[in-house]
């Protein structure tokens, strides 16, 4: 009876009870967020279909948007463990938002041309918010919690992305000025959202001191580099992430593309239902997923997002139907799933307490040379030899990946026994 109520739907929901009431506002305002999201989630289109640029162009404008963010990134974890975590988070999402506004009105007058470049801008100030936010999920929540926080806030996201994009499909194809004002407009409320009511945990040197020094979040003294480099399973574990990285931004660019040139004019209506397919996927699987797979180190259900990818990626190179389409949304929506909930868990439990804004700057920003650099590749592999060899090419990189992260899970667990 017991395991029957916890596969019950109420029994599922009340994994995510207990948790602190930020958490559940967080929750909130990422559904809304998400729900406005259209603008960064469409670029491939908008350039694509605005401003009649070619595969290989849009992926240089898409990889310079992948720098600003970035640099962001890198800029906001160096910010977050030396100011207010949450107020660089209101700062930083504000002026993201308010960048929306000057495209909207280009979009009004009908000048396209400066778009692309405030939407550079834009990313820059959204990605700020990454490694802040992370870290403060982290301080407000106890450290068995995490997975739940990370799980729920996730569900959060894809709540809002289930309805969002076929509505922004919409705006985008009819009302291009309010695809930018309905961006600004969400991602605002949810800004008023947490800075009315998100408790901030500032964490005291007193209570970071207190962690064990055998434990692998126990405090670093001095140099940043010095105390990221004390840690090599940390920086493989971060080549292979960049590999999924590199994979996962080919959902938002290689994939849109595909979508159009099977579908024609009717590739950025379908482009937007499987986006929403994606989030409805995200909202029926998660709790499983962490139900079946909860007792797994985060390292191998990483490894298990890997395969999915490879899987569900690369058969995209034999798609002829839009079920085929939907059936390999389904396969790496469960890779994102296990990626996304586990990966934070797993970078938490190997980044020193007092570092952790940094720890994250310093990863984001190695991954997202993977992100950035990924649309330039497939741009032009694209250009030169077609879809069908860019999607065998991404699934063999999965396997890759896959395996990198089984064989830090073995080494990890021998060393856990040499103790």
């Amino acid at each position: 009876m017991e395991n029957q109520e916890k596969l019950s739907f109420r029994g599922l929901l009340r994994n995510y009870a207990g948790l602190p009431s930020s958490i559940y506002v967080l929750f909130v305002a990422r559904i809304i967020n998400r729900f406005g999201g259209f603008v960064h989630a469409f670029l491939t289109l908008f350039l694509s279909i605005y401003m009649n640029m070619s595969a290989s162009q849009i992926g240089e404008y898409v990889m310079y948007a992948g720098a600003g963010g970035m640099l962001g990134s890198y800029f906001g974890g160096h910010i977050g463990d030396r100011f207010s975590r949450k107020m660089v988070y209101l700062i930083s999402q504000g002026a993201a938002a308010v960048l929306f506004l000057p495209c909207a009105y280009l979009a009004y007058v009908g000048e396209y041309r400066y778009i692309p470049e405030l939407l550079i801008i834009s990313s820059f100030f959204s990605a700020v918010v990454r490694p802040v936010s992370t870290a403060m999920v982290t301080d407000i929540v106890d450290r068995e919690d995490r997975k739940r926080a990370y799980s729920l806030l996730y569900l959060g996201i894809n709540i809002g992305v289930a309805i969002g994009p076929v509505f922004g499909a919409f705006l985008l194809n009819n009302f291009l000025v309010w695809f930018f004002l309905g961006d600004a407009i969400t991602t605002f409320i949810a800004v008023i959202m947490v800075g009315l009511f998100v408790k901030e945990r500032r964490l005291t040197h007193e209570e970071m001191a207190k962690v064990d020094k055998e434990d692998t979040e126990a405090m670093e003294q001095g140099n940043l580099l010095m105390a990221f480099l004390k840690r090599p399973v940390l920086i493989v574990f971060i080549l292979f992430a960049v590999l999924t990285s590199m994979m996962y931004a080919e959902t938002g660019f290689a994939l849109p593309l595909l979508i159009n040139e099977t579908f024609g004019d009717e590739g950025t209506v379908f482009n937007g239902w499987i986006m929403m397919f994606n989030a409805i996927v995200v909202l029926a699987f998660t709790t499983l997923m962490h139900y079946f797979t909860g007792k797994l180190k985060p390292i191998y259900n990483i490894a298990m997002a890997a395969i999915f990818y490879s899987v569900g990626l690369g058969m995209l190179s034999i798609v002829d139907s839009s079920l085929m389409f939907y059936a390999s949304t389904l396969i790496w929506t469960l890779g994102e799933i296990q990626a996304v909930t586990n990966q934070n868990v797993y970078l938490m439990r190997h980044t020193p307490i007092n570092y952790r804004s940094r720890f994250l700057a310093i990863i984001s920003l190695i991954t997202s040379f993977g992100y950035i650099s990924s649309p330039w590749v497939s741009g032009f592999l694209l250009d030169s030899f077609g879809q069908d060899f860019l999607w065998k090419v991404v699934g063999l990189v999965g396997l890759v990946a896959a395996f990198g992260f089984i064989g830090i899970g073995v080494h990890e667990t021998k060393k856990s026994m040499v103790k």
